[in-house]
């Protein structure tokens, strides 16, 4: 897509179409003099693999009043589009890859910074993905390689619609200039895909693909008896709604369409032994926290925390999120196996945790070492919580381990011991402690290669 004519563009492009216009070679934004968005959005149907090319240049020094969004492959064109987004401008004179939806965002590549430190800059930015593998490179007006980053993402997720996104204030409401926009790929001829199904209560199977999906039937089949059970779908999210005790061991799914038209075939979902979704007062914990890893005695050296599930069936946990303090990470969907642990760490600092099952958090803001509040929710619904405070004996490198599979809110020390592990922890490796050795009691005074002092 290159912008060689003259005036406004014309179908088949959609949104904001009377506020860009082209002249001397450039797209060009002509906004009202007012602060505002804009946004450009053009149909795009590749999956992968795919390339997408944007060459731009501000007539300012961007920043969070006045940045643009590339959105790669949005289901929809609006003000806040959802899919894989590249920020460009809008923080630390840099650009970042992210995938949001309506209730997440994951980063997938993480910050570059300090791009765009001068008036005025013109670059490309050229955006390739193979599988889940995503590859950002930043050139300049030359066309020399300025920065690049890569990331992995698993979704699947496609849209309709590759869209550009304006902010500014009223004196840049007409200085983002565009060259072209380039997109070339493989056409999405695959249907959607289930990632995830469980049962979010005994009354909703709730079933997760790779990309929006439209039912072709508003009604599932229940099995034995071939009974019929209502299903509603949002985004990429179906649900199908149960009739209480009626003995059904299985569903029978109707065919469901992306939005590229793909169909998959009649899917049949067996009920017996599936996941369920998290509930509250059901056992899922915070089992050990590593709350000041300095210095290591044999782990890494980094902060982590471990989430077990204590019950004796799996749990699917679509939209978990970690509260540290007063700061909210949201952990990309995950299943995790009865009475097995998964460790969260900072972002990038998973390949320090190998033969475990570990996820990367962005913004990870630490937690304090004379006392913080850490909390797992579903939702706005509160799992388990622990609330540890300047009285809890500790040492670095040493993490604390929770005694209990069962008791979700556990905050006294008397639910909490001290590792007595050789090398400081047991992340993913949970196991029940002997309570002899809690927190409350003896006075700890120090903690090393020699043993254990304390005062009684």
């Amino acid at each position: 897509m290159d912008f060689d004519g003259l005036g406004m563009l014309g179908s088949p492009w959609k949104g904001d179409t009377q506020n860009f216009v082209q002249e001397r070679g450039e797209l060009r934004l002509t906004a009202p003099y007012e602060n505002g968005v804009s946004i450009l959005a053009h149909p795009s149907l590749v999956n992968q693999p795919a390339v997408w090319s944007f060459k731009m240049r501000f007539g300012f020094n961007p920043s969070s009043q006045n940045h643009a969004v590339f959105y790669l492959n949005s289901p929809d064109v609006h003000t806040n589009p959802q899919g894989y987004a590249l920020f460009v401008g809008e923080k630390d004179d840099g650009v970042s890859l992210v995938f949001q939806t309506a209730d997440r965002v994951d980063t997938v590549i993480p910050l570059i910074k300090n791009l765009f430190t001068q008036n005025n800059p013109s670059f490309t930015l050229e955006v390739r993905r193979v599988d889940s593998l995503w590859q950002l490179d930043v050139l300049d007006s030359s066309g020399a390689r300025m920065a690049s980053g890569m990331g992995h993402h698993v979704s699947g997720f496609s849209g309709r619609y590759v869209i550009l996104k304006c902010v500014y204030t009223r004196t840049r409401s007409n200085q983002f200039y565009f060259d072209w926009l380039h997109v070339s790929g493989n056409p999405d001829a695959q249907p959607a895909r289930q990632i995830g199904s469980a049962l979010a209560d005994p009354k909703h199977l709730r079933l997760r693909y790779d990309e929006w999906v439209i039912p072709e039937s508003t009604y599932a089949f229940l099995f034995p008896g071939q009974r019929v059970a209502e299903i509603a779908v949002i985004e990429n999210e179906a649900s199908v709604f149960l009739p209480a005790n009626d003995g059904a061991t299985r569903v029978v799914m109707p065919p469901l369409r992306d939005l590229a038209g793909n169909l998959t075939p009649s899917d049949t979902i067996y009920l017996e032994n599936l996941a369920r979704w998290p509930q509250v007062g059901e056992h899922l914990i915070l089992s050990e926290l590593m709350i000041d890893p300095s210095p290591p005695l044999g782990l890494p050296d980094t902060e982590y925390l471990e989430i077990y599930n204590g019950n004796s069936w799996p749990v699917y946990c679509p939209h978990c999120v970690l509260l540290i303090g007063s700061d909210s990470l949201f952990l990309p969907p995950f299943e995790l196996p009865a009475q097995q642990a998964i460790v969260a760490v900072p972002l990038g600092k998973e390949g320090l945790f190998p033969n475990t099952t570990v996820v990367g958090l962005d913004h990870w803001p630490g937690m304090r070492n004379d006392g913080d509040t850490v909390r797992l929710l579903a939702g706005k619904d509160l799992l388990t919580e622990v609330v540890y405070d300047n009285t809890w004996p500790h040492q670095g490198g040493v993490s604390f381990e929770s005694l209990s599979t069962e008791v979700t809110c556990a905050s006294a020390p008397s639910f909490w011991v001290i590792s007595d592990d050789s090398l400081g922890g047991t992340p993913g490796r949970h196991r029940l402690r002997s309570n002899a050795d809690v927190l409350e009691g003896p006075e700890f005074l120090w903690m090393g290669e020699m043993g254990i002092g304390m005062r009684l």
